[in-house]
């Protein structure tokens, strides 16, 4: 079954809404809702394309903050935990590893280069911490358990 899709165009000299099947949208950001469904005048509407470039930029904004805030509370959330064995580190690396591929993914295209580097540059900074954090604790590692730290009780004392 060949998909279609509708415009919903209101004609100012009726005032008046009607459904336009014959336009094709491809490109725009496309809105998500939880309930699968929207509801716009009891009428069930399943995508909703946006295509000016203003509103989109803000709606992609929102999102990408929001993410950006709660990835950047919980990045120093781990990186003040104390762990002997560098796991918070590693789950930090990990998870900005993860954002950056989201962003450059899917909302690249809708971001300023300026707003880009505004997150790369804390995004950055935390990275290199968890890094030193990492390096700090595989040296404690090694030091433990050189040879030069084991003590041999074999023989006598005099």
């Amino acid at each position: 079954m060949a998909k279609k899709t509708y415009k919903l165009i209101e004609d100012k000299n009726n005032k008046a809404k009607k459904l336009n099947s014959k336009i094709t949208i491809k490109d725009g950001y496309g809105l998500v809702s939880r309930k699968k469904n929207f509801m716009i005048e009891k009428t069930k509407v399943k995508n909703i394309k946006v295509m000016d470039k203003k509103l989109i930029h803000n709606l992609v904004k929102k999102k990408v903050d929001t993410k950006y805030e709660k990835l950047i509370k919980e990045l120093i959330t781990l990186l003040i935990v104390e762990d002997e064995t560098g796991d918070s580190a590693e789950i930090i690396l990990d998870q900005i590893e993860k954002f950056r591929q989201e962003i450059k993914i899917k909302y690249k295209m809708y971001l300023t280069k300026k707003e880009l580097d505004d997150m790369a540059k804390q995004l950055i900074h935390i990275k290199k911490q968890a890094k030193l954090k990492l390096i700090i604790i595989m040296n404690n590692q090694a030091m433990i358990n050189s040879p030069q730290n084991v003590s041999l009780n074999t023989g006598k004392s005099r």
